[in-house]
């Protein structure tokens, strides 16, 4: 069985509302002691309710998770992931959206928080016009993922939905270079601004002095 067939075993059960693996949390941590190997590397997002040891019924030690609002791939996050498989063997990575993202439905809105802005638009950008901005926004993610990485590591897109429990496996684009240039030059603007407001907070006069 290979390391999806495992992970969407696993999210049968949690939607069964059974696990294989809590019984056996003293016997895995002991086991993880001296090393992790997990077999699979998971960039999803933040969300309180997407966990993804607990969605895919996983034992301690098997998932390597990066978490960030809207499973964004940022240049950390993929440093993460280039981690996992270059020094931790794994060959298999799951970028996993959510059904009721909020980043994702910042994103379609055209306003977000001021704190999450700086994720929300690379998410705009790869959504504009989209009848599926969750999936939509997985997939442009997935294949930001895919280039980044060694080109035989399994990159897959995913999205889970509360209200089922499932997961579902969407296909990431194989070659669309344009949606890859578009998610390099969005995260660069908003780099860019973030910087600008550094300096400009920087060189602000303090008013009480």
């Amino acid at each position: 069985m290979n390391a999806l067939d495992h992970l969407l075993d696993g999210n049968e059960r949690f939607c069964h509302g059974v696990s294989d693996h809590c019984a056996d949390r003293l016997e895995r941590r002991l086991a993880c002691l001296d090393a992790q190997e997990p077999s699979v590397a998971v960039l999803s997002c933040a969300d309180a309710r997407v966990d993804p040891d607990i969605v895919f019924d996983a034992p301690l030690g098997d998932l390597f998770s990066v978490r960030i609002a809207g499973a964004l791939a940022t240049d950390e996050a993929i440093a993460s992931l280039r981690y996992a498989v270059d020094v931790l063997g794994v060959r298999t990575v799951v970028v996993l959206g959510h059904e009721g993202c909020g980043a994702v439905a910042a994103a379609v809105a055209g306003h977000a928080p001021a704190a999450l802005e700086s994720l929300v638009a690379p998410i705009r950008a790869v959504i504009f016009d989209s009848t599926d901005p969750v999936r939509d926004n997985t997939c442009a993610q997935a294949h930001r993922v895919r280039v980044e990485l060694d080109p035989e590591v399994a990159v897959l897109g995913a999205v889970y939905s509360a209200a089922t429990g499932r997961v579902e496996i969407h296909p990431v684009p194989l070659d669309d270079t344009s949606l890859t240039h578009t998610l390099s030059q969005t995260t660069l603007s908003q780099t860019t601004i973030n910087q600008t407001n550094v300096n400009q907070t920087t060189t602000r006069k303090d008013p009480l002095t």
